[in-house]
């Protein structure tokens, strides 16, 4: 990565989201469901831009990155469901979605407007088709699931710098919740490995 000059304001604030997100995440696979729209909107914060705001890498000049993607490009000749970010898992006495993590042995480094654009979620047979961004936008709006109490003081300091502008999100269907839940959950770690590998010595997260 080039060198580049960064305020300390900025540096901090990265540090603070990624801390975040490293518990928040750590919270949701144990059990905690709700933390993926603290994921969310601490992913808004990272590299969602629109016409109020700008992302922080945004600010940062830092949308430049190659993106870890973890999501097997979708095809649409096998016309089956497809969910690129989320896996159902098998055994136990009940299925459930689960984010992918680090499963996919296709890994590839995406510009981030493909990353943020493509197919991850797709049922032609019921008209779904969902890219990183409505499942970041939906979720972040969500209100239904189970928060990690001992992580509201942190994440209330980062959304109140935040500041980020009300927005018109999706509304998700009860059939669709865990699954869009557990996308969040693989992009927030999905730019956790972008940050890690592409800016870990700058950020001091290795």
């Amino acid at each position: 990565m080039a060198e580049k000059t960064f305020d300390n304001e900025s540096i901090n604030y990265m540090r603070e989201i990624v801390k975040f997100l490293e518990a928040a995440g750590s919270e949701y696979d144990k059990g905690s469901s709700g933390e993926a729209i603290r994921l969310a909107n601490c992913v808004r914060v990272l590299v969602h831009s629109d016409g109020e705001s700008r992302s922080l890498l945004d600010r940062m000049d830092l949308m430049k990155l190659a993106f870890y993607d973890g999501s097997p490009d979708y095809d649409s000749k096998l016309g089956l469901p497809f969910s690129g970010l989320a896996i159902v898992t098998l055994g136990g006495k009940t299925q459930k979605y689960v984010p992918r993590l680090d499963t996919n042995l296709r890994i590839q480094f995406s510009p981030f407007a493909k990353f943020w654009t493509k197919p991850v979620i797709v049922d032609e047979e019921n008209n779904i088709n969902l890219n990183r961004e409505a499942i970041i936008l939906a979720v972040s709006k969500s209100r239904v699931g189970v928060l990690a109490s001992t992580l509201t003081g942190q994440y209330d300091n980062i959304m109140v710098k935040a500041n980020l502008p009300d927005i018109e999100a999706a509304h998700i269907p009860a059939a669709m919740l865990e699954l869009e839940y557990a996308s969040a959950r693989q992009i927030a770690f999905e730019l956790m490995v972008t940050l890690n590998e592409q800016c870990g010595d700058l950020l001091q997260l290795h």
